[in-house]
């Protein structure tokens, strides 16, 4: 792949998680790949009832604040909060095909997130590989790749966590193919 990855912190966000991503989606689209500096979210897209922010309001900013980018090029925000867009209560992520951005929420990454799942491993492992598929999920939205009727391929959709930790991340044969 030409194009390049840009890894753009929202926000605060863990300057391990950040390396974790450069070093893994370097790997995943054998492309250059960097952390870009960090771009402001301010509380105005936040839904304050619902205490969650709107991502495609959010997508549309980073594509106006992004304007100066190589339109090749592909940037991947990293935000701690939770998002949605109507009519989904939530999301994990969001993308857009050109130009090629993208954002993806750790909020419901993270194993402690959902207080119910009280069997579910707390292992830091499981949080940095659902990271890592939902970036390459929505890096695939860019590239103009849907949703896979595959269960092992990372573009499957997940509307839970199980189908998250199901998937791998990697492409199945007929989207690599299109990629």
């Amino acid at each position: 792949m030409e194009a390049k990855i840009n890894i753009i912190p929202l926000n605060r966000v863990e300057e391990k998680l950040l390396l974790f991503l450069k070093e893994n989606l370097a790997k995943a689209f054998q492309t250059e790949t960097k952390v870009a500096d960090e771009m402001t979210i301010g509380r105005s897209f936040c839904n304050l009832k619902r205490k969650q922010y709107q991502a495609y309001e959010m997508l549309k900013f980073m594509m106006r604040k992004l304007d100066f980018m190589n339109k090749e090029d592909i940037c991947i925000g990293i935000f701690k909060k939770d998002m949605y867009t109507p009519p989904l209560n939530f999301v994990f992520g969001l993308a857009s095909k050109y130009p090629r951005v993208c954002l993806i929420s750790l909020a419901r990454l993270h194993p402690s997130f959902n207080k119910q799942r009280e069997t579910e491993n707390t292992d830091d492992q499981l949080y940095l590989d659902r990271i890592l598929k939902e970036a390459v999920h929505e890096i695939g939205h860019t590239l103009e790749l849907e949703h896979c009727k595959d269960s092992k391929c990372v573009m499957h959709f997940s509307n839970t966590l199980d189908d998250t930790d199901t998937k791998g991340y990697e492409f199945c044969k007929k989207c690599r193919r299109m990629i």
